[in-house]
């Protein structure tokens, strides 16, 4: 699988490419946004991953529009730096450990790989738009 592959400190977020529409810099080094912001003129909703993985220090370099398919509203991710495109083989994916299933924070990802010193989580975004559409109805 075709990834953007992200820094967050103690773990690598892994974003597939089939769902990115498109990817720019993060220019404005001074706002860092709250974790879920409504932009009603563009239609889009900002998440800032950095806060929604709880690491606020972690400063956001890369905006990644997600595919929109069935809704008006745009996802736009605000992420650490894209710091590599790389291939992930199926086989190296396995499922996240249904421990964790009770956990909102894991419902976030399709799969981990434990291949190098930190693992790399890949993100469910169909998941993650669920996720925000239900913390903003809240």
């Amino acid at each position: 699988m075709r990834v953007f592959l992200c820094d967050y400190e103690d773990f690598y977020l892994a974003i597939p490419m089939h769902s990115v529409a498109s990817m720019a810099l993060y220019l404005d080094e001074e706002a860092q946004p709250d974790m879920f912001t409504y932009i009603e003129y563009l239609q889009s909703t900002f998440v800032s991953l950095p806060h929604l993985f709880n690491l606020p220090e972690n400063r956001i370099r890369h905006y990644i529009t997600l595919k929109n398919d069935e809704t008006e509203n745009t996802t736009v991710l605000l992420s650490t730096e894209v710091i590599c495109e790389t291939d992930i083989p199926a086989g190296a994916i396995y499922p996240v450990p249904k421990i964790f299933s009770n956990t909102r924070f894991f419902l976030l990802f399709n799969g981990i790989n434990v291949a190098s010193c930190n693992p790399i989580l890949l993100l469910n975004p169909e998941g993650l738009v669920q996720f925000i559409q239900k913390e903003m109805a809240l």
